[in-house]
Order: structure tokens, then sequence, then C-alpha cells
């Protein structure tokens, strides 16, 4: 082959080739560096976020914690104003569990 029979340089490929060599001079130049900053600031950026997480949770559980008392309000005034109703109820779910968990197949 002839140095005249080699194609010519792709500019897309030149650039792709410069950008290439860019990115690993710049990450030689971030191991060089010291990294203790940049790790405290991503230290600082996690507890921020698990503080708000913590806070949001605590929130998530004060109205869990809220809704699931007032369905017991609810559910007590109910049995206490139909007592009958409510037993019978619990009597027949008891009696159904029951024979479907002693009911053996054959």
């Amino acid at each position: 082959m002839e140095a005249s029979d080699t194609p010519a340089p792709n500019p897309k490929v030149e650039a792709v080739i410069a950008n290439i060599s860019q990115l690993m001079a710049e990450a030689e130049l971030m191991l060089n560096e010291s990294t203790s900053q940049h790790a405290e600031d991503q230290i600082h950026l996690l507890r921020d976020r698990c503080e708000n997480l913590r806070t949001h949770l605590a929130a998530c559980c004060t109205s869990a914690g809220r809704a699931l008392a007032e369905g017991a309000h609810q559910t007590d005034r109910v049995i206490r104003a139909h007592p009958y109703h409510a037993l019978g109820l619990g009597l027949g779910a008891g009696l159904a569990l029951g024979l479907l968990l002693v009911r053996r197949p054959r």
C-alpha cells in the first residue's frame, strides 16, 4: 500500500478521539487531586437527603397513626351502637374461619 491509498481521516472520528482524550486527561486530573473535598460534599448531600427522608417518614407515621386511631374510634362507636349485630357478625366470622381451618381434604 502506498501513502496515497490510506483513507482521509473522518472529522467526526477525530472529534470523538479528541473528546475521549480530553475526558481521559480530566479523569487523571481528578484522580490526582484530593478527593476528600468531593467526598465530604457527597456525605453532606447524603446526610441532608437522609434527614429529609426521616422527617417525611415521621410525618407519614404520624398521619397513619391518626388514621388508625380514628378508624378504631369509629369501629368502637359502631359496635356500641349495634352490639348484637356486632356479636353475631363476630360469631359468624369465627365459625366460618374455624370450619375452613378444621376442614380436611379427603
